[in-house]
């Protein structure tokens, strides 16, 4: 497993992580534990809140230890059982499902003064087929929640089935798009090379 030194920059700080943590950073992952170890109430909170805790612990880089050098996924091997009460650890993907799933609900669609009553995801499993999109493409992952929404009818939580068949249409759109745009490219190019050997001939035969 690598222990190499990945900086992040949260605001305008450079966070290194194999530095030692500060005593105010460690504070701050025993109080984000805390937080999550006290929100088990139903499932959705439980879910958003652990998403919540896992989201500021990995974006601050609070996992890596008190002598630095710890990796994300050894703080969910060693401490998320705690988190939890499960003696089994956190996942990854699940880590990122969770993510996800706080980031999408509470902190973009929630943020969106034009969102109006559109539904917001009410398990993590309703975007998973979205994780990578949430990331690279908050915008489109909007889009598609909304393209998913009205799939469903009005007020109506689209499913993970629905919410994927809508992100494969879109992808398929874009992937359509992309191979049109080459097209045209080389086709411009084909003529800009048929013009440019029209050139070089009619010089030659001057």
């Amino acid at each position: 497993m690598s222990n190499a030194i990945v900086p992040e920059i949260v605001g305008h700080t450079e966070i290194l992580e194999g530095s030692p943590m500060t005593e105010q950073e460690q504070k701050e992952l025993i109080e984000t534990e805390t937080s999550i170890k006290a929100s088990f109430k139903d499932r959705m909170e439980r879910d958003l809140a652990i998403g919540e805790g896992l989201l500021r612990i990995s974006r601050h880089k609070l996992y890596r230890g008190s002598d630095g050098g710890r990796t994300w996924e050894q703080y969910l091997k060693e401490e998320s059982p705690k988190l939890t009460g499960n003696p089994e650890p956190i996942k990854l993907n699940t880590a990122d499902r969770l993510k996800a799933f706080y980031r999408f609900r509470n902190e973009i669609l929630l943020e969106l003064s034009t969102l109006g009553t559109l539904p917001v995801p009410t398990t993590y499993s309703q975007v998973i087929p979205l994780i990578g999109t949430i990331s690279d493409n908050p915008d489109l992952a909007v889009d598609i929640w909304k393209s998913a929404c009205s799939v469903s009818g009005k007020d109506k939580v689209p499913s993970m089935s629905i919410v994927q068949d809508v992100y494969l249409k879109t992808r398929s759109k874009q992937q359509l798009e992309k191979r049109s745009n080459q097209q045209q490219i080389k086709k411009d190019a084909d003529i800009e090379s048929f013009k440019k050997y029209n050139r070089e001939v009619q010089d030659k035969n001057q």
